[in-house]
């Protein structure tokens, strides 16, 4: 705690020149820090983007791969729905001339 005042008292002593000098030494130091975490929170946003964006470029072709798929089987599921009507149909006007 002694330390303290007597920097205090030391600061207090000296011009104000000397003081000045001190603020924007310090103004140009917090500047430098604070620009440097900017930048850093920048690139670690960046590579974020790019991960995102990977991945939605990756959950776009494997959508593409199910539409595709669903559509097969859509084509699949009439075919055999044609076959399953002509089959019906088939049995209904057999068992009507049956009768």
């Amino acid at each position: 705690m002694n330390e303290v005042v007597t920097i205090t008292d030391h600061a207090a002593r000296q011009s104000d020149r000397w003081l000045f000098i001190a603020i924007l030494v310090i103004l140009l130091i917090a500047s430098v820090v604070f620009w440097r975490w900017i930048i850093k929170d920048r690139d670690k946003l960046g590579a974020r983007l790019t991960d995102v964006t990977d991945r939605h470029i990756d959950a776009h072709q494997k959508l593409i791969e199910v539409v595709a798929r669903n559509n097969e089987v859509v084509a699949q599921n009439t075919r055999v729905l044609f076959d399953v009507n002509a089959t019906l149909t088939y049995c209904k006007t057999r068992n009507q001339n049956q009768q």
